[in-house]
């Protein structure tokens, strides 16, 4: 399936011209303004390298008050486009760029995968983990009501889940961070995945031996980042 994201326009509003209608009727229908997706801040469709062995799976990405701000960095703009179209750089799960140390997404991203890090080096956890979103873009609040699965998917959400099809069919290790009953119904094949690990405590997602619904998982994925 073709990647969209690499038609993503160059200037806000960042929305897919497949998904505008979507993401127009949602936010048409939420009065609150927590509950609305930006447009204005570029998205997150993956973050990483697409075909990693090891795949992270989360809600949304957040809004915080830095975000307009980052977003408008130049070397920012650029690495999110490097990584919509699956170029090489250094840090292909860009958060953990130097670069972009100080930026929100930085800080959730060091946070969270902090012991993976200390056990073996931020730049492998960045070639060897992808982080895929169930939904791409920005909104403070999501609680899944911007999705309905029978008949109001975003159409870039297919090609979300042609990733994970994809990682299933080559075996690689896939991590429900968050929203676990969304994912099982956005990708019904997940619930019976053997390569499935699950974090104990979405309200925090860190990844740890003792926060994986199997503790020996966590040395797999050890052992999967320290491989040349």
């Amino acid at each position: 399936m073709e990647n969209p994201w690499i038609r993503l326009p160059e200037e806000p509003p960042y929305v897919l011209s497949d998904d505008r209608r979507i993401i127009i009727e949602i936010n048409n229908n939420e009065r609150q303004s927590e509950n609305q997706i930006s447009i204005n801040l570029l998205p997150d469709p993956f973050i990483g390298n697409i075909d990693a062995p090891i795949i992270l799976l989360t809600k949304c990405p957040g809004i915080h008050i830095d975000d307009p701000t980052w977003h408008k960095k130049d070397y920012f703009i650029q690495l999110m486009r490097s990584n919509y179209l699956q170029e090489p750089v250094e840090y292909p799960l860009l958060y953990l760029d130097e670069k972009l140390k100080g930026s929100p997404g930085a800080q959730w991203y060091r946070r969270h995968l902090k012991n993976l890090i200390l056990d073996t080096s931020i730049k492998d956890v960045s070639r060897k983990i992808c982080s895929v979103p169930i939904f791409p873009y920005h909104q403070k609040n999501f609680k899944g009501s911007s999705l309905n699965f029978s008949s109001r998917l975003l159409p870039s959400q297919f090609y979300t889940k042609s990733i994970i099809i994809q990682a299933m069919e080559r075996k690689a290790k896939i991590i429900i961070m968050i929203g676990q009953s969304l994912w099982f119904r956005f990708v019904p094949q997940l619930s019976t995945y053997p390569n499935l690990g699950i974090i104990k405590n979405p309200q925090n997602p860190m990844i740890s031996i003792n926060n994986i619904n199997q503790p020996s998982i966590y040395n797999e994925l050890i052992s999967i980042i320290k491989e040349d």
